[in-house]
């Protein structure tokens, strides 16, 4: 996994080790991580016994915003979704929405849970990922790019697979250093 390691000098003459990885140069202590070992895909959830739910369409994802915002609307005219709670990043999987960065994280909603539009992947940051830096990853073009290369389907209804989602290499350092990072950009 590892071909090189080199040295950079840093502030007040400190060193800081790098490794050279299949996803480029990252900090010798950070580790590569496949998405799907550190987040998961919701599938989709039927939910009973409510009238209204926050729904999500992809009209309400943001392309330069942090959280996606929703309408509540009757149950019964939510006719094709996909279940999110709060705090999953949506990311759009087609075409051209992938490609424009829409994506947001589900904020606070009624019931703690929503339906969206089911062009987007509900990712639910497992305990080694902090959800806001794994948004800030799938904005860097060197990862979006990743999953639009590798797009399928007919011209103008081209989708990321799932596959190439959950196999998606990201950079992963610790989680106190994960907050820090989201927390300057």
């Amino acid at each position: 996994m590892y071909q090189m390691a080199r040295d950079v000098e840093g502030e007040m003459g400190s060193k800081q080790r790098y490794n050279l990885t299949e996803i480029g140069e990252i900090p010798e202590e950070w580790e590569v991580a496949r998405l799907g070992k550190v987040a998961r895909i919701r599938g989709n959830k039927t939910v009973k016994n409510i009238s209204e739910i926050a729904f999500i369409p992809m009209e309400l994802i943001p392309n330069d915003e942090l959280y996606v915002n929703y309408k509540v609307l009757p149950i019964s005219e939510v006719k094709s979704s996909t279940y999110c709670e709060e705090g999953d990043v949506l990311l759009a999987k087609i075409t051209p929405s992938v490609e424009n960065g829409k994506q947001g994280i589900v904020p606070k909603v009624p019931m703690g849970f929503a339906k969206a539009t089911t062009e987007v992947f509900p990712v639910h940051c497992e305990y080694s990922i902090f959800n806001l830096f794994l948004f800030y990853v799938l904005k860097l073009p060197k990862f979006r790019n990743v999953l639009i290369n590798e797009m399928a389907g007919s011209t103008g209804r081209q989708r990321v697979p799932k596959h190439t989602m959950i196999n998606l290499l990201i950079p992963l350092p610790s989680l106190s250093e994960q907050r820090k990072i989201a927390e300057i950009l």
